[in-house]
């Protein structure tokens, strides 16, 4: 189960530098995402690429 969660942490990271602009991420996105093999993990980095990083709850300022 670890593995799969740095996986899904190194997705989310590229997400982020994707939308500052580093378009080298692209191929880590896609070999992260394929690596990750629960259900839950895939639902989480579908929601990631279909979102804007700047919508994630730990950007949001009460």
């Amino acid at each position: 189960m670890c593995r799969f969660c740095f996986h899904l942490d190194c997705l989310l990271r590229a997400v982020e530098y994707r939308a500052a602009g580093v378009p080298a991420v692209q191929g880590k996105i896609d070999r992260c995402r394929a690596a990750l093999a629960t259900i839950s993990a895939q639902r989480i980095a579908d929601a990631a690429l279909t979102l804007d990083p700047t919508d994630w709850p730990q950007n949001r300022r009460a």
